[in-house]
């Protein structure tokens, strides 16, 4: 088994396949909100 390759999911859990070195991050903020120095991110 190759050691480079992963199981991963998208957000309907759709199951892939992927090689861990390709794989990139990509975060989506819809909301932030801030009160007594705290911060609340809303995905």
């Amino acid at each position: 088994m190759d050691e480079n390759i992963i199981t991963v999911y998208d957000y309907h859990r759709n199951k892939y396949k992927a090689n861990k070195y390709s794989l990139e991050f990509d975060a989506h903020v819809y909301g932030i909100a801030v009160k007594d120095g705290k911060i609340l991110v809303s995905p």
